[in-house]
């Protein structure tokens, strides 16, 4: 325990610290006149009444002894009243200025230091090194909070609650981190994942990511999402069982939705109803519907030639309906590029700006409560997607080169 704060403690007092340790150049020089003088006065005083014995070779030392004794007192003396006087207007002058209590500020300038001594105080019953050592121990063995809780140790070694909390965090530098859910990578995913994101950072660097128009689907469901961390009801009083229950069907009535975003901003919403299979061809059906007269708008379209004005790069993953022979040649005869199903990485929705960030925003809106039907649903998805801000999307997308080179760098694992 610090005396003093040391985010917050003024360097004067540092100043006056160091200067409490080492001899003041000015009471040295007073000391060395008061043994000068008083050297004088008593050879003065024994040439007067002794001046027969001066020679005599032990009256010289005594002489000395004395001379010197008697300086010593002076010495000691003058230090400790110059150290009292400086300590206490120091003190209240430090107390004053940094809002300090008096005592405190004095205990420091007097000690010397601004910690306490060691062994000062109460002594430790809960956090003794015994239990330090068991309950590192035991973690060791099983780092999970499951088996191993602050309420489990304590009552393991009987301490409170906050003492094996206090050992875990203070004594033994530990933080609880909690497990994460990711897609399954395998040793040949990652493999794939490392070898393919350095071709497309290389091929979309310089700002050529912008031109790139990401796509994904989702489904949605009826029931209310809920984060069991973070939310939370405010209330005076304990709110009823039936009010804060969130409850849960199987098979709810659901909705696949599909987007587009690109830098340049949002594209089509699609809904597909839950009976409709996304094969092949439903795919092409509803990229000839929807994606080319947006793209033919946010792109430009010359009539002339049959081209676009702005050349723009067409993603998908790889779902069965998106690496079909039939998809992947439509692409190539309606779109002017398209990141083929061989260049994009397997099992990669941490690449994918609508994965990691977009249809998690949309969700936390549009199923903040539960919807009696998917119309209601589909009502709620659309004004989410609407009111979503251009600049964030835009920011989503700028994210994407970072998040390849995050996984060059983990080479093919994980990235968030």
């Amino acid at each position: 325990m610090s005396l003093l704060n040391s985010e917050t403690s003024h360097p004067t007092i540092h100043i006056f610290l160091w200067c409490g340790k080492i001899k003041i150049m000015g009471l040295i020089f007073l000391s060395g006149i008061f043994l000068v003088a008083m050297a004088i006065f008593h050879e003065i005083l024994y040439l007067k009444w002794a001046p027969e014995e001066r020679d005599w070779p032990i009256m010289k030392i005594c002489t000395a002894i004395y001379s010197i004794y008697v300086g010593l007192i002076g010495l000691n003396m003058m230090k400790s009243a110059c150290k009292y006087i400086l300590r206490e207007y120091f003190s209240n002058f430090v107390a004053d200025s940094q809002k300090y209590e008096f005592q405190l500020v004095s205990k420091a300038i007097r000690r010397g230091a601004t910690e306490d001594r060691p062994g000062r105080g109460r002594k430790r019953t809960a956090r003794t090194r015994e239990n330090v050592r068991k309950i590192k121990a035991k973690i060791k063995r099983n780092d999970s909070s499951r088996r191993n809780s602050k309420r489990k140790l304590a009552k393991a070694y009987g301490v409170s609650p906050s003492s094996a909390l206090n050992i875990l965090k203070k004594d033994l530098g530990l933080k609880s981190w909690r497990p994460l859910k990711r897609h399954d990578l395998t040793k040949k995913k990652r493999d794939l994942r490392k070898a393919r994101c350095p071709a497309l950072l290389n091929r979309f660097g310089g700002g050529r990511h912008r031109l790139v128009v990401f796509t994904d689907e989702k489904p949605f469901s009826i029931e209310q999402v809920s984060n069991a961390q973070n939310d939370r009801v405010w209330s005076t009083e304990k709110p009823s069982t039936d009010y804060r229950v969130i409850t849960r069907t199987q098979k709810p009535k659901s909705v696949m939705v599909w987007a587009a975003i690109t830098h340049r901003g949002k594209g089509p919403l699609v809904f597909i109803d839950s009976d409709v299979k996304i094969d092949r061809w439903n795919y092409m059906e509803m990229m000839e519907e929807h994606l080319l007269p947006w793209a033919k708008e946010t792109f430009g379209w010359d009539e002339d030639t049959g081209e676009y004005e702005i050349e723009w790069v067409y993603q998908q993953d790889s779902a069965p309906s998106h690496k079909a022979k039939e998809t992947q040649q439509w692409l190539r005869e309606n779109v002017p590029g398209f990141i083929t199903v061989k260049e994009w990485p397997p099992y990669s929705p941490d690449l994918n700006p609508l994965d990691y960030t977009v249809w998690g925003y949309i969700e936390s809106i549009a199923c903040a409560k539960p919807h009696e039907s998917v119309e209601s649903l589909k009502k709620s998805i659309q004004k989410a997607w609407d009111d979503m801000p251009d600049d964030m999307v835009k920011r989503m997308v700028d994210t994407w080169p970072g998040k390849l080179q995050a996984c060059i760098d983990s080479e093919g694992g994980y990235i968030e």
